[in-house]
Order: C-alpha cells, then structure tokens, then sequence
C-alpha cells in the first residue's frame, strides 16, 4: 500500500482496490490503484474527488489543475 498526508489525515490506498482511508473516514475511488512495473498507479482525478477536489486538464498548457477541497 501506500500513504500521504493531507493536513492532519493520513491518506491510505493499496494496490487493486478503490477504496481509500483518509483519517479515520473510508471512501471509493471510481478507478481501483493499480500496480505497474512495481509502481503504485492511482487516478488523480479519482483521488481529488474522494477528497472533495476537482481535478482539470488543460490540454493546451499540458497542465492539471486541482481546486477546491472540503471547508
């Protein structure tokens, strides 16, 4: 598996599945973390929305934006 740190949550996924604990709280992800060349893969986009962000591609600028967050 796999953590990060938002604040004071800790982030925790594994490989093969879609669900996430942020702190004490379990989400969904719409795409499981996926393993590849022994390297963890999640979506950003998947991620940003379980934790209350919006994530946009900008094809122009080769740029993702992520925004927002819980209040």
């Amino acid at each position: 598996g796999m953590s990060a740190a938002l604040g004071d949550a800790q982030i925790t996924l594994t490989a093969g599945s879609a669900e996430v604990s942020i702190g004490n709280e379990k989400k969904t992800l719409s795409k499981a973390v996926t393993e590849q060349n022994g390297q963890n893969m999640v979506s950003l986009n998947a991620l940003a929305a379980a934790l209350g962000y919006t994530a946009e591609w900008n094809a122009e600028e080769n740029t993702l934006y992520i925004t927002g967050g819980v209040q």
